[in-house]
């Protein structure tokens, strides 16, 4: 069922290949589930993994626990990732019990694809492993984001609370500590890797009280009037359509309850992001970005996030400018590695240059922030947007 999705949602973009580790044939109960949504794999056959080792591949993606264990290694820099689905194979009962387990792992194969295939998406699975290597640092570096949103979210003890595009545990794991062993947290991303950071790291410090979800931020699979309070912490920027994101962050909060979300404020007053700019300017031409575009700036002029909020229909909406230094225990040169690796754009613009070009940078780079990292050590002055509103009462009947 994968492969003809994956097929029939991005043809053009991927060439489609699927195998099993024990094949046997293609189950009609799958084939009628794609018929119904348009999709015809009467055609297609099992395939054992092995008539493919020796090829190369961009992406190895295993669907069930069982193809992860025992998944060849392929050549090459293939990426493997691992989807856990249930294998409808194993379902039970009679023919509509059975198609019923089908449609459902469809469904929720498709939904995996469409974040995997969506653009903005597929560079944030690019990025999900250097977030995730560099994440206690950045943990640190934003902390005190972490602190407002808290603040300006009213989060208190014994609170449900939801993280939107939390990415590999922060804001989430930091409000855990905040709401304690009376309330709870949900972590939610759309990407899978994200979300198993997350998870591993709550693990780690011990937290009980959370709960982890991949999903995109305009399709939050949750009951209407749930949470407490909803927050966004520097991701907002990059959801396709930001306004039906925002009235799902509302769906899902309870009446009077906060939506707080932080975004970045201009580049020009935040050197952890000019200074680097500019030293990338001077070695490769890059076209004007669409500033309606998901980028990390779309929402930097002050008053368009608000906007977005109140359209929504949030209430009471309020904006603030939030000044803090973006500090961490790392060199000059950690920086400019860690900013290199977690940005798409630079990783793009640096794999076109050579060898000796990319060191010209990164000796540029660090003479430009030398004046920031004070006894070795990174704190730049930073400016980030807050915007909160309340999701108004519920009217009475």
């Amino acid at each position: 069922m994968a492969e003809g999705l994956l097929r029939a949602m991005a043809s053009e973009r991927f060439e489609v290949a699927s195998a099993g580790v024990a094949p046997s044939s293609v189950r009609p109960e799958a084939i009628e589930v794609m018929r119904e949504i348009g999709i015809d794999i009467s055609s297609h056959r099992s395939k054992s993994v092995d008539e493919f080792t020796g090829e190369q591949f961009d992406y190895v993606i295993t669907v069930c626990d069982n193809a992860r264990e025992h998944c060849p290694i392929f050549p090459g820099q293939a990426e493997l990732i691992h989807w856990s689905f249930d294998d409808p194979a194993g379902a039970e009962g009679d023919e509509t019990t059975r198609l019923e387990v089908f449609r459902r792992v469809r469904d929720e194969i498709k939904e995996r694809l469409r974040v995997f295939t969506s653009p903005v998406l597929l560079s944030w699975n690019e990025n999900a492993k250097y977030w995730i290597q560099y994440s206690d640092t950045i943990r640190v570096m934003f902390a005190p984001l972490t602190a407002a949103l808290i603040e300006h979210a009213k989060i208190d003890e014994g609170q449900t609370i939801l993280d939107v595009a939390g990415g590999s545990g922060e804001p989430g794991l930091t409000i855990a500590g905040k709401v304690g062993p009376g309330g709870s947290v949900t972590c939610t991303d759309a990407v899978a890797e994200m979300v198993e950071a997350a998870r591993h790291e709550a693990t780690r410090r011990g937290l009980a009280n959370v709960q982890f979800r991949q999903c995109t931020a305009d399709s939050l699979p949750f009951p209407d009037n749930f949470f407490d309070a909803t927050v966004c912490r520097l991701g907002i920027m990059f959801v396709p359509d930001p306004m039906v994101a925002v009235r799902e962050m509302l769906r899902v909060t309870k009446p009077g309850g906060k939506l707080a979300l932080a975004v970045w404020h201009k580049s020009e007053v935040n050197p952890f992001c000019y200074l680097v700019t500019n030293v990338m300017a001077q070695h490769v031409n890059s076209p004007a970005a669409d500033p309606d575009a998901p980028n990390a700036f779309r929402f930097a002029e002050t008053g368009t996030l608000a906007n977005v909020l109140a359209e929504a229909g949030a209430s009471d909406v309020e904006e603030r400018v939030v000044k803090f230094n973006i500090h961490a225990p790392i060199s000059a040169r950690e920086f400019w590695t860690m900013r290199s690796q977690t940005s798409d754009t630079l990783r793009e613009k640096l794999a076109k240059l050579s060898p000796g070009e990319q060191a010209q940078i990164a000796g540029e780079v660090e003479q430009e922030v030398k004046a920031f990292f004070p006894h070795d050590q990174m704190n730049f002055p930073a400016q980030m947007i807050l915007v909160n509103g309340t999701k108004a009462a519920s009217p009475r009947k």
